[in-house]
């Protein structure tokens, strides 16, 4: 059981994921709960609009919202930039099968030491 449990936790982008959903929920509780309240105190229109202002604002600064963000806008500079292809869990998946690559837990690591040194040995400018 704990096992099927570790392989579940390790899938690709699940984590980045779960960030999403909890940025999602605690925005929607916030956007409920503040909503309410100006409902109450100023009308439904104010309601309104303070609710779907808290939403958005909970949602993009908690933790995981701030999480979420940083890790779309590093995945676009590094496809931008022509570093990694935008389907990266693909990519690694296809040279997990033509064993360069071996799926551990949640990451890769090299099959072969001397690949894994060679691309060590790089340097930045050799790599383009």
């Amino acid at each position: 059981m704990q096992l099927a449990r570790e392989r579940e936790n390790h899938r690709e982008g699940k984590g980045i994921f779960r960030s999403a959903i909890n940025a999602g929920t605690l925005g929607l509780l916030s956007g409920l709960i503040f909503g309410l309240i100006g409902g109450i105190i100023d009308g439904l229109s104010a309601g309104l609009i303070t609710g779907v202002i808290s939403t958005l604002l909970m949602s993009m600064l908690s933790n995981a919202g701030i999480a979420c963000i940083q890790h779309f806008i590093l995945r676009i500079i590094l496809f931008c930039s022509g570093h990694i292809p935008w389907n990266y869990a693909r990519f690694l998946d296809y040279a997990t099968d033509r064993i360069f690559l071996q799926k551990v837990g949640g990451g890769y690591i090299f099959v072969h030491r001397v690949l894994l040194e060679h691309f060590a040995t790089l340097e930045p400018w050799e790599l383009e």
